[in-house]
């Protein structure tokens, strides 16, 4: 019987830390990512931790790339690659679910070197996959394009707004894709080249 009720506070105080964690991950301000298109926020559904998405374009073309971001992560399955969970294509703006992750400029600060190169490695094996297997050049990767992902820690591909299948991309196409980078690539990019020099 003494087990047992120890076994109740045990559980209660876990319900308390899960309940304080769950609030601490909702409380987080809207980050803009991959170039202010999409507007994240983080929420509970159905007890997961999840990233919401919303479109935050300004014109039809801006929409329209939200759109294809999203169909290309929808269609993308690899371990280095955001998850893709829901969308709705009707809803205006458009919105998305993915898996629970933080933009990487966000959190690279605090990370250790071992950290920062196993997420490369991520990257890596990201990018190999894309280019492979799914025939798919990203045309926009910079670090507002990388997410770390909530639960593993592991780096993750997302902001497929400018992607294209190989067989389509000529040089058209790469002169009209749009740069999107964000101030911090160049800022973590040279943080990461220190650490490797060091």
């Amino acid at each position: 019987m003494l087990e047992a009720m120890g076994n109740e506070v045990s559980a209660t105080e876990g319900e308390s830390e899960e309940k304080e964690e769950e609030d601490e991950w909702t409380s987080r301000e809207e980050d803009e990512v991959s170039g202010g298109l999409w507007s994240l926020s983080h929420e509970v559904e159905d007890g997961q931790q999840v990233c919401v998405l919303t479109c935050a374009a300004t014109g039809s073309s801006q929409a329209q790339l939200c759109q294809s971001g999203a169909e290309h992560l929808r269609l993308l399955r690899h371990p280095s690659i955001v998850k893709f969970l829901s969308y709705d294509p009707s809803l205006s703006p458009l919105v998305m679910v993915t898996e629970a992750v933080l933009p990487v400029w966000g959190v690279v600060s605090g990370m250790c070197e071992e950290g920062m190169v196993t997420g490369w490695r991520d990257i890596a094996k990201g990018l190999a996959f894309l280019h492979d297997k799914a025939k798919l050049s990203h045309n926009s990767l910079c670090c507002e394009c990388v997410f770390v992902c909530a639960n593993t820690s592991h780096w993750k591909i997302g902001g497929f707004e400018a992607a294209a299948h190989h067989s389509k991309i000529n040089h058209t196409v790469r002169l009209q894709t749009p740069l999107i980078v964000h101030s911090s690539t160049v800022s973590l990019s040279l943080q990461f080249i220190e650490t490797i020099a060091a």
